[in-house]
């Protein structure tokens, strides 16, 4: 037992943010647990055991001083998260049972770890793609990671063909097919140069971005594939061994904290920087995956609120009831795409859902129970986050009711809506499962802004607002091509607290939503 302990400690098992006092080891089951009498962690490990040997004889005083007292930093997560240094198997992780968030990480480490349940690898051996439609999961599907998937989509088999050949298209996959995937691209490693050949389908150069009619959305064409610098590869293949480790102990990592972790990972000018390429990288290699980046247990941190008389559920089980959270709304959580169900408070019938943009509106109309005196969701993600647009995508599938939307009137305001409902080039691999074509736009006009109360274009603005001009899909929407036209000719624009200068905002949206019932809108595309 001296040679495991030695074996723990030197490959970094025990992290130590904090020490633990009090250690007790006790056999369970073919496991050895170590748990903490004073902040109940509990570290557990596959080993095989005498049922008769006492528990003193696991654990000399050395290793157990070691466990007590490491002075392990947090950047050396190496083994913990997959990245071994010696042949490249890993196969030591095999030693951990239990998931980072067992691991004496600091309070703030390990809340920024979701505990989102997942397949194990047996329950999920036999999946090859097909299983989704043949009902493999049935009621258990919120607990895998297939949820954003083609075959969900109102597609025939030769639909999804046709559009798996023209675009990129990044689907949720099982841990399994993640892992298969992920060892896949570190098989290409060459020593010989001393780098991965991986291949990602187009360069930004070349036109990646289009616009699809029938779909109504943004899209990333499939390019011809061009091999990555190495430098970008090294990158590309260190992150693969984190996200390697991350499938195989079935954890989820924020992008935050493994920024934390590995800083060495994206370094850059400044952390803010350095942030933004880790992203971006993530990104990247969701698009050369072709997987989402919740099925590499990569997810960020959640942004969006919501408040109204409505319950989401996954696998029957009450998610959030959206009715608590008073005037700061209830956060949505990473886990949005695997609400399966949405019921409307008892004796309350939705009306609509409003999107609002800013979290200072959100605020002021749930202060003043606009949710409940109108019966409505309010919703708000500011520049939209990927869970705050799964989680209004939600709203929309599975709720019976319109979805409006009010904005800015500023060239952003529009930028923001646009990108709810026809998607963005940052995500054109992933618009397909995150888009809302029927939202309404039903403000902030302009033109309903007096000029005292206006402001004039910036140069970003106006960049902006040109960009938007050029776009023909935004003649989808009722309403939003004239207010860009009347920012081009005022060069103004509006912010909601403006207009509040003037008339009461409830009175406004009230107006608006009317109105958007009254006027001619343009049919979404069902997909």
């Amino acid at each position: 037992m001296e040679e495991w302990f030695n074996m723990c400690d030197h490959c970094h098992v025990h992290l130590s943010s904090s020490s633990h006092t009090n250690l007790l080891p006790s056999p369970n089951d073919g496991k050895l647990n170590v748990k903490c009498s004073l902040c109940k962690l509990i570290c557990s490990y596959q080993i095989e055991l005498d049922e008769d040997t006492s528990s003193s004889s696991y654990m000399t005083p050395p290793a157990r001083s070691r466990l007590q007292h490491s002075n392990l930093g947090i950047s050396q997560l190496s083994y913990a998260t997959g990245h071994s240094q010696g042949d490249g198997d890993q196969s030591s992780i095999q030693g951990i049972s239990g998931s980072l968030s067992d691991l004496s990480l600091s309070r703030y480490a390990v809340s920024q770890m979701s505990t989102s349940p997942a397949y194990d690898d047996k329950d999920v051996t036999a999946y090859d793609g097909k299983d989704v439609t043949d009902g493999k999961f049935g009621e258990d599907s919120h607990k895998g990671f297939i949820h954003r998937t083609l075959m969900k989509l109102k597609l025939s088999p030769e639909e999804i063909d046709e559009l798996k050949k023209k675009y990129v298209i990044a689907e949720s996959v099982s841990p399994k097919v993640a892992l298969e995937k992920v060892n896949d691209a570190l098989s290409t490693w060459s020593p010989d140069v001393g780098r991965y050949k991986l291949r990602m389908p187009g360069k930004a150069k070349e036109g990646l971005y289009v616009y699809d009619d029938t779909l109504g959305q943004i899209c990333r064409l499939r390019k011809k594939t061009y091999l990555v610098a190495r430098q970008k590869s090294l990158r590309f293949g260190e992150l693969l061994l984190i996200i390697k480790g991350l499938l195989k102990t079935h954890t989820f990592l924020r992008l935050r904290l493994l920024h934390y972790m590995h800083p060495q990972l994206c370094r850059s000018t400044t952390p803010e920087q350095s942030m933004e390429l880790l992203r971006q990288t993530a990104a990247e290699l969701s698009v050369l995956l072709e997987v989402s980046r919740e099925s590499l247990n990569l997810t960020a941190s959640p942004q969006g609120v919501t408040v109204g008389p409505a319950i989401l559920y996954v696998g029957g089980k009450e998610l959030i009831d959206c009715n608590h959270g008073g005037a700061s709304g209830n956060l949505i959580p990473c886990e949005a795409e695997t609400i399966d169900k949405i019921e409307a408070t008892e004796g309350v019938d939705i009306e609509y859902v409003l999107l609002v943009e800013k979290d200072t509106i959100f605020q002021y109309l749930a202060s003043r129970n606009f949710h409940k005196k109108n019966n409505c969701v309010l919703i708000t993600g500011g520049v939209p986050d990927v869970y705050t647009r799964i989680l209004l995508r939600k709203y929309n599938d599975l709720l019976s009711v319109p979805i409006y939307a009010l904005m800015d009137g500023n060239p952003s305001g529009a930028q923001i809506f646009s990108t709810y409902c026809f998607g963005s080039n940052e995500k054109a691999h992933e618009n397909l499962f995150l888009t809302v074509q029927g939202l309404d736009f039903i403000g902030l006009f302009v033109r309903d802004i007096l000029p005292e109360n206006r402001s004039a274009l910036t140069e970003d603005d106006q960049d902006t607002l040109s960009s938007l001009l050029k776009t023909k899909y935004i003649d989808r929407i009722e309403g939003l091509r004239s207010n860009l036209v009347f920012m081009d000719e005022t060069k103004s624009k509006a912010d909601i607290e403006m207009m509040m200068r003037q008339q009461s905002l409830e009175s406004y949206i009230l107006k608006s939503v009317q109105a958007a019932k009254n006027r001619r809108k343009v049919q979404p595309i069902k997909i």
